[in-house]
């Protein structure tokens, strides 16, 4: 083979290599998108586009994917916000390393370290308890935001500023995952549709799995701040203020860990009474003396 034919061949061959090349790490990508389960933008290639531009512009504004920056949680308080449902000595260090975080923004999850499925109804059953305890100013449904599992809503929220679209305090996130066991379901009428049929009942509302798993959920600023700082947490990354073009979130949005164990599933209690309290006024917030 002559030079000039080498010459006259290379861009159309390293062409060729770029497209294979992009399109292996595209693929990879999108399976990496897609081990995220269910929620979120939706598993298609609509999803992964947009998580992986939102990535991008998140990158490219010099911010973090999965941050504990707790800087414009702060200046909120400093500016007024300082209602507060959580003591500091209510709220531990989290102890041992945090869960590894799994890449895209959005869905936002991490991995679940281990399968315990009397923990992951224990788990639903704080929604429950929530809910009844407090059927005036709370509801059930589907999450709005995640398109799927199980969330509280306030009924009707003191500043609609201060939640999540449609009122959404807190969700359940659906595990990206298969266990062994099987999928597990849970039983709550009417909690999706309003007149399900018997199917439905008994089919319409999955556990997220047989492993409690992570949930979002909107807290005060202060409070938000201190379940960051104490370790349990992770800021949303389109809340307070995200870059253009993204849609800001509550400042209070944050990702709490998986609970491990049950003395991390009563923290975990915490935290969504705490919600519940500032995003429905069920309970008045703590004066600074106690």
């Amino acid at each position: 083979m002559s030079l000039a034919l080498v010459a006259e061949l290379l861009p159309f061959t390293s062409f060729v290599g770029l497209a294979v090349v992009g399109s292996y790490l595209s693929h990879a990508s999108y399976r990496s998108y897609i081990s995220h389960g269910p929620g979120g933008l939706g598993q298609h290639w609509r999803g992964w586009v947009t998580s992986a531009l939102f990535r991008l512009v998140i990158t490219i504004a010099g911010k973090e994917i999965h941050s504990t920056d707790v800087t414009f949680l702060k200046e909120a308080i400093r500016n007024g916000e300082k209602d507060r449902w959580l003591r500091d000595e209510d709220v531990p260090m989290r102890e041992g390393l945090a869960p590894i975080m799994l890449p895209f923004p959005i869905p936002q999850r991490h991995v679940v370290e281990s399968e315990n499925a009397a923990l992951a109804t224990a788990q639903l059953g704080l929604f429950t308890e929530l809910v009844a305890k407090f059927p005036a100013q709370l509801r059930f449904g589907c999450s709005q935001l995640e398109h799927d599992g199980p969330a509280i809503y306030a009924r009707a929220p003191p500043s609609p500023s201060s939640l999540a679209p449609l009122s959404e305090l807190m969700h359940i996130h659906l595990s990206p995952f298969k266990f062994a066991s099987g999928k597990a379901h849970v039983h709550i009428p009417n909690a999706c549709c309003p007149n399900p049929s018997a199917e439905e009942k008994d089919t319409y509302m999955p556990l997220p799995s047989p492993a409690a798993q992570s949930i979002h959920i909107t807290l005060s600023p202060r409070d938000a701040c201190l379940a960051i700082e104490r370790g349990w947490a992770l800021r949303h990354p389109a809340s307070g203020q995200p870059p253009r073009p993204i849609p800001p979130l509550p400042k209070g949005m944050v990702l709490v860990f998986a609970p491990r164990d049950e003395q991390e599933l009563e923290m975990m209690r915490k935290f969504c009474e705490a919600s519940v309290a500032y995003g429905a006024r069920t309970v008045a917030p703590l004066g600074d003396d106690e």
